[in-house]
């Protein structure tokens, strides 16, 4: 067990090292347009445009920020997620129930939950600083954390330990479904390649089914989620002096507000 979850573990450093950057990009979309806020002035027109403002005013080293904090979250957290799944899947149909497998996802979230809060308030904080735009000018503001660890020791000093896990109800509302979606999805595509003939004798699936399955299902819950994805990242990079908003309702009118605009 202690291998597997050790396993876990670094398969999910490595996924995240590569996947970081595109997080970056989709943190400071999610979070611009916020009005009065801190990141208010944060306007990109599109992936293409986020990607080519950071690297023209921060470098490339700006779609790393916050990777200290998946380094020291990401491991311990995704062994408890994979871990928990798999315990709970094992006593709810070992993957061939649909509900089963919701409900495993779900309590695999809730448990990684524990690593994945604070971890998340941290880089998204560092990911969403550096960058705003006035006048149609690109231009840097100060940095309030130099990196995770300073970020950690700051939250904690002025919110206290409850302000990495003040967000803890609406993570849970919005990575619940998400963990659940994607694990049904996830054994109903490797059932369905199974029978397609894409696995060994074992039912283990070849590298070209686990990709297309795990990227199927991502997709779907991905979809599904996101506008809950929103609420959640737009409440975690609010510090203590925005509380009111840190409420999902004082999130959610000016996220449609904006998302009415011409």
């Amino acid at each position: 067990m202690a291998h597997t979850l050790s396993q876990y573990g670094i398969s999910g450093i490595i996924a995240d090292a590569f996947a970081h950057p595109f997080v970056t990009v989709t943190t400071r979309l999610q979070v611009q347009g916020v009005g009065g806020g801190l990141y208010g002035g944060l306007t990109y027109k599109g992936i293409l445009d986020a990607i080519g403002s950071m690297m023209r005013a921060e470098g490339s080293l700006a779609f790393f920020q916050g990777y200290g904090a998946v380094l020291v979250g990401s491991a311990p957290g995704r062994a408890l997620y994979l871990g928990a799944y798999d315990i709970a899947k094992g006593r709810l149909g070992d993957g061939h129930n649909s509900l089963g497998n919701v409900i495993a996802g779900s309590f695999a979230q809730f448990v990684g939950s524990m690593f994945w809060t604070p971890m998340d308030v941290i880089k998204e904080r560092l990911q969403v600083q550096g960058q705003v735009i006035q006048k149609n000018e690109i231009v840097k503001v100060k940095q309030q954390h130099k990196n995770s660890f300073e970020a950690f020791a700051q939250i904690v000093a002025r919110e206290g330990v409850l302000g990495l896990y003040r967000t803890y109800p609406i993570h849970q509302l919005a990575c619940l479904p998400f963990s659940g979606i994607f694990f049904a999805v996830y054994e109903r595509s490797k059932d369905l390649c199974i029978n397609a003939g894409y696995a060994d004798a074992e039912d283990n699936l070849y590298l070209e089914a686990e990709l297309c399955s795990g990227m199927v299902a991502a997709s779907i819950a991905a979809v599904a989620t996101n506008p809950l994805d929103v609420l959640k990242t737009r409440m975690q990079v609010n510090h203590e002096e925005s509380r009111h908003s840190q409420e999902p309702a004082n999130c959610f009118i000016p996220v449609c507000s904006y998302a009415a605009m011409p």
